[in-house]
């Protein structure tokens, strides 16, 4: 099985412990991390300008200068969807071979169902590019970026694949639940909600019936790197299912190859 594992940040040395860790979220950090784990591939977000204190494009091409030469790797972009350049950035990069984009609504302070965001969605399903947006309690308006929000975006948009990034959590489960099984173009992503310890933990008795309810290939797991603190332990409770070798296959990374390689 070739682990593809979906949801890794990464960022220049220093950025995230400049002090006592220089390389904690460094490209070189999750290389060892995807050795040490049997992790083959790895999708991978290009920063936040938080981060890297420049434009969206200049976080954008700092992630395609890094990567373009490391077939093992796949760019997500990242831009504010209301952003004067957006719908350039993704276009520009889609041709540089990026996959998809990584949305935060309570980062960008933007609810999901906004109109001034139908520009970019109708952009993003011209160009075949999947959106993973973050669900799950995040410090700002709830009601701007409640899963069951995704739901007027995938009606509206048939052919845009919407990955619910953490499942909505605890609090929403059942909302992001909800709506991957009334939309065949949403995905479940089961990042960092494994683990009792985890933020978005969802209990294995709601896991249980995700993985009745939806099929394996519409779920797909994610690291959350440099923020997991024990991706061994995520890989065992995978194991631990007992599924068919199809379906943690799947889980592992072959739903999302088929995702992106639709592009």
């Amino acid at each position: 099985m070739r682990i593809l594992a979906n949801h890794c940040h990464v960022l220049p040395e220093g950025i995230l412990d400049k002090k006592n860790n220089p390389k904690r979220g460094t490209l070189g950090h999750l290389i060892e991390t995807m050795e040490q784990h049997g992790i083959n591939e790895a999708v991978l977000f290009a920063p936040f300008t938080t981060q890297i204190p420049q434009g969206f494009y200049q976080c954008n091409q700092w992630l395609y200068e890094l990567i373009k030469e490391k077939k093992q790797f796949l760019g997500f972009i990242t831009v504010h969807p209301l952003d004067i350049a957006a719908l350039g950035i993704l276009e520009e990069f889609s041709c540089k071979g990026f996959v998809g984009i990584k949305f935060h609504p309570p980062m960008f302070k933007i609810a999901i169902d906004d109109p001034r965001l139908e520009p970019f969605y109708m952009k993003a399903e011209k160009l075949h590019l999947p959106i993973l947006f973050h669900t799950g309690v995040h410090e700002w308006q709830l009601g701007c970026y409640a899963p069951i929000l995704l739901d007027k975006v995938a009606q509206r948009h048939p052919h845009l694949k919407i990955v619910v990034e953490h499942m909505g959590g605890f609090e929403f489960f059942h909302q992001a639940l909800a709506v991957v099984r009334n939309n065949s173009n949403c995905y479940a992503g089961i990042t960092r909600i494994l683990q009792a310890s985890a933020y978005y933990y969802i209990p294995p008795v709601e896991i249980a019936y995700l993985l009745r309810a939806v099929s394996s290939e519409r779920i797909i797991y994610g690291l959350d790197f440099p923020y997991n603190p024990n991706i061994e332990k995520d890989l065992e409770i995978v194991h631990s299912w007992s599924l068919s070798l199809s379906d943690e296959s799947n889980i592992l990374g072959e739903s999302l190859r088929k995702l992106i390689r639709e592009k």
